[in-house]
């Protein structure tokens, strides 16, 4: 792969830079078009949302239609801008981990962050440096 970095720089934005008009209220949750999100497909629908809910604090914005009484889709919160999709997959899904990275205003709620991710029985992995932190964020990968 050559080696890009010297011919990589910022460049003016393309696009509008403003906040995306709140478009009412679900559930206590303001409703915006979501300028970015993840999105999972889940073997196990539950227990994603579960690790989400418990290890990330996560809320439950939204729960889709469900066939055989398993939903096909979770909305979850944590913050504004902090949206995930976790969508019912089959058998044949797979992956290596998660990796996280969330705005850290005040690093000791991120240390309680991944605290409750450990104490799930999750693991660990830190980037960006010693501690994982980088101007302001932090970031880990998770792996159930």
């Amino acid at each position: 792969m050559p080696d890009m970095s010297s011919s990589i720089a910022p460049t003016p934005p393309a696009h509008a830079q403003d906040e995306p008009p709140t478009l009412g209220d679900h559930a206590g949750y303001p409703v915006y078009p979501m300028p970015t999100f993840l999105s999972l497909v889940a073997t196990d629908l539950a227990a994603t949302v579960r690790f989400f809910t418990s290890a990330l604090d996560f809320g439950v914005m939204f729960v889709g239609p469900e066939v055989a009484g398993v939903p096909m889709l979770v909305h979850l919160r944590r913050c504004r801008y902090q949206d995930v999709l976790v969508r019912q997959g089959g058998s044949g899904t797979s992956g290596d981990g998660l990796t996280v990275t969330f705005a850290a205003v005040d690093a000791g709620a991120i240390d309680a962050i991944e605290a409750r991710v450990r104490s799930v029985g999750a693991t660990v992995v830190s980037e960006g440096g010693p501690s994982g932190r980088t101007e302001g964020l932090r970031r880990w990968t998770a792996r159930s």
